[in-house]
């Protein structure tokens, strides 16, 4: 734990010039530019009767490094803590049941990070660039993996999706170049556009009985993918979904993907010769 010294931490309490007087009690927008002493703070407590930050509330704030939330806060706001690049202390409480667009985007020295399950909203970009996050726990109240969320976390190793995910939206884990493995639950009916491009360490993925869509580039750039199993509940797989996976050896097709989709694997694994196929899928790829 760091030492501060009392100039270092700063208490907002309800009532205080730093928050509004209304009900419930809100941190006052764009806090960092009304009140320019906030920029050297190092700790940050945020008293138990504030239940919400207003949008950019303490973005670059840059020597900002541990944030306290006593329990009763409900919103994050959009770039509540953008770039506060030297954020390394986070617990957000299960209380927080939304937290916004961009709200943590760059806040780059994060290294782990616990999504409480009592988030039901997570914003898109929340995360990104959170380049030395390390391990991730989603609550499980989220439904969809919003756009971009984790993108640029490039230590990130692995990601337990939760259960009543439905989608993983595009962008969301671009570019986690360090991710070893993902794990789909039974849920998830859409992995969208470039959700796990250029993730150039993902080694294996298990997709679920369930999934209906691969889109457009969902992992290109995942050259150490070895083998994929596509489920038999596949409808559409998009064009290029697997370019550039250079290390794919095998790929077993079930008999419900149709000549259409055939197309999409003769582009995008033109030059190998591994591909398990029904016989009738083999001879309908040869007159590609």
């Amino acid at each position: 734990m760091a030492e501060y010294t009392e100039k270092d931490i700063l208490i907002i309490e309800a009532g205080s010039k730093y928050v509004t007087k209304v009900k419930p009690y809100k941190v006052i927008n764009r806090i960092s530019k009304t009140f320019p002493e906030l920029k050297s703070v190092k700790k940050l407590v945020i008293g138990k009767e504030i239940v919400e930050i207003n949008n950019e509330s303490f973005m670059d704030c840059k020597e900002l490094r541990e944030v306290e939330f006593l329990y009763g806060m409900e919103k994050i706001g959009i770039k509540a803590f953008y770039n506060c690049r030297n954020l390394n202390r986070l617990v957000i409480p299960n209380s927080v049941k939304e937290i916004c667009y961009e709200a943590f985007s760059g806040c780059s020295s994060l290294t782990s990070l616990v999504i409480p399950d009592s988030v039901q909203q997570l914003g898109w970009k929340a995360f990104k660039g959170c380049s030395r996050l390390t391990s991730v726990v989603i609550s499980n109240s989220i439904t969809n993996i919003r756009e971009a969320t984790f993108q640029g976390c490039s230590m990130l190793t692995s990601v337990i999706i939760p259960n009543n995910v439905t989608g993983i939206l595009k962008a969301a884990f671009k570019n986690c170049s360090c991710l070893l493995n993902v794990t789909f639950p039974e849920t998830v009916k859409k992995i969208d556009i470039e959700a796990f491009s250029n993730c150039s360490s993902l080694t294996s993925v298990i997709f679920p009985e369930g999934l209906t869509a691969i889109d457009h580039n969902a992992f290109s750039g995942c050259r150490n993918l070895s083998n994929v199993i596509i489920p038999t509940s596949i409808q559409r797989i998009s064009p290029y979904a697997f370019d550039y996976c250079t290390g794919l050896s095998s790929i077993f097709v079930p008999e419900s993907i149709t000549k259409n989709n055939l197309v999409t694997f003769n582009r995008t694994l033109r030059h190998k010769n591994n591909i398990i196929l029904p016989t009738e899928q083999l001879r309908l790829i040869k007159d590609l």
